[in-house]
């Protein structure tokens, strides 16, 4: 298992149509943030096969994410002060070999 911090970006253009009283960070937008993560990495992700969202997210959080990895998929929690936030798996691109 690998942990990673992650901080919510504070500013995003779509944070002003999400519930301007109460802003929240889609979830549409987190598993792509999540997905750039693993592709700094140099982790191609081909699809996610799930994702559950178990509390909110708001601009400015400093959260914690852990990946576990296998051939095929990579596991991530999302963790913000010790609560899971959400879980994903989400496929690896299999590795082209010429």
């Amino acid at each position: 298992m690998t942990k990673s911090d992650f901080h919510v970006p504070s500013e995003h253009p779509c944070y002003k149509d999400h519930f301007p009283n109460n802003t929240l960070v889609p979830g549409a937008l987190t598993i792509q943030w999540l997905i750039e993560l693993c592709e700094q990495k140099g982790i191609t992700i081909n699809a996610v096969k799930s994702a559950k969202f178990l509390s909110t997210l708001h601009p400015g959080n400093h959260c914690q994410v852990e990946t576990q990895e296998t051939d095929s998929l990579i596991k991530i929690k999302l963790l913000r002060e010790k609560q899971t936030i959400m879980q994903a798996t989400l496929i690896k691109q299999p590795i082209q070999i010429n």
